[in-house]
């Protein structure tokens, strides 16, 4: 019984080991502090990955997942682009804090952008998803907490 127990007992807290893994993914080194500085003023940790090893989906230059309480940003990005899409999925993570994690709200990329470019300092140059005026609309009312 005892060594049952042990056994049990280590195969928990392997298992726990996972999870901490799998939710706080220790970062690449930082190829860019002023990009963490951006994100660490909202409260937000970067996770820098290579390219191959993102979450994000291919293709993707970084994402914000509800659940994970992070964003993630492929290392291989201009300095200029880090900074782009940093702001881009902090929005994310301020939109999901007012409107909810789950709302649609908080996957409106198009109104996200926008309110990237309109309250956090982004490039409305390197405007990575289109927005018009009714994006602009959407991005004004999520600041409200209207949703």
């Amino acid at each position: 019984m005892i060594v049952l127990n042990r056994i049990l007992v280590t195969l928990l807290a392997l298992a726990s080991g996972f999870l901490f893994a799998a939710h706080h993914p220790i970062s690449e080194p930082s190829p860019y502090p002023q990009v963490d500085a951006i994100a660490g003023e909202y409260g937000v940790r970067v996770v820098w990955t290579a390219p191959a090893e993102t979450r994000c989906g291919v293709g993707m230059a970084g994402c914000y997942t509800p659940t994970a309480g992070f964003v993630e940003l492929v290392n291989s990005l201009s300095a200029v682009k880090a900074e782009e899409v940093v702001r881009h999925e902090v929005a994310h993570f301020l939109i999901g804090q007012t409107c909810g994690a789950n709302s649609f709200a908080q996957r409106d990329e198009e109104a996200t952008e926008a309110y990237s470019d309109l309250y956090l300092g982004g490039d409305p140059a390197l405007n990575g998803y289109r927005y018009g005026v009714e994006d602009v609309e959407r991005a004004k009312n999520y600041r409200k907490g209207v949703c």
